[in-house]
């Protein structure tokens, strides 16, 4: 019985040892979304911003709805989310406007913007733009 468990102790290691090879190797083989996004800066008629912007899946697989979320923040501030997402077809975009309108003021002499994807497996979050806007004097 001794010479039996010695012999597949090592069989039984290179079994664990596999499975742990095959276990990283599924979360490695995940692919990174293939998402662009693009912000518009908007000019109102008083000389506000306001933004709008765009989600594109330039991948070939369906982004399924709820695995992912979309944010954007401006000066670190969440201005536009949407945290119920549906789904989001190979080539299919996404137009989102926010209704925050911004005016120049001492605290506002510019706009930070960080358009952001989250994904929910892998935990992960992607900048897809950022930018800077500035008032003309």
């Amino acid at each position: 019985m001794l010479i039996t468990t010695q012999l597949f102790a090592p069989m039984k290691r290179f079994l664990i040892l596999a499975a742990c090879l095959m276990t990283s190797l599924s979360t490695f083989a995940q692919t990174e979304p293939q998402i662009k996004g693009e912000v518009t800066v908007h000019e109102t008629d008083n000389k506000g911003k306001h933004f709008s912007y765009v989600i594109v899946n330039e991948g070939e697989e369906t982004l399924e709805g709820g695995t992912y979320r979309i944010y954007l923040k401006v000066n670190k501030k969440y201005i536009s989310f949407d945290r119920t997402t549906s789904d989001l077809e190979p080539g299919q975009a996404i137009r989102y406007e926010s209704n925050e309108i911004f005016m120049k003021d001492e605290k506002t002499e510019e706009l930070n913007y960080l358009l952001e994807l989250t994904t929910r497996k892998p935990k992960k979050r992607h900048t897809l733009e950022e930018g800077l806007v500035k008032w003309d004097n």
